[in-house]
């Protein structure tokens, strides 16, 4: 099986990525493989429920066949980036939950921009 979520922050912006780490290290406390598909403003994660590698994972992306889904396809297989899990990242739990915090310091960043 395969978990997908849309988390506000874009990874790739120091002033957001502190609420899709935690997201990111919370889904890779669970599950073996998580992938990171960074988007201007957001960023998708993708979590397996087996150990699955980036090739077989293209492997897929390339035999999308609806063509309705073959951009997304082909942009999300070359973007997709496998998540370097940190010692350093929060781990959400049901006794630390800061989302608002979080989700806060993404906004206060967009409107700083």
């Amino acid at each position: 099986g395969i978990v997908m979520m849309n988390v506000l922050g874009d990874y790739n912006n120091k002033k957001q990525v502190r609420l899709v780490r935690a997201v990111a290290e919370t889904f890779a406390a669970v599950f073996p493989s998580v992938y990171l598909f960074p988007l201007r403003g957001n960023t998708i994660l993708i979590a397996t429920n087996q150990p699955t590698t980036r090739e077989a994972i293209s492997i897929a992306l390339n035999n999308v066949t609806e063509q309705r889904l073959v951009p997304f396809a082909k942009n999300l297989e070359t973007t997709l980036i496998p998540y370097p899990s940190s010692d350093t990242a929060l781990v959400l739990t049901d006794d630390r939950t800061p989302i608002e915090h979080l989700s806060h310091e993404v906004t206060r960043s967009l409107f700083e921009s």
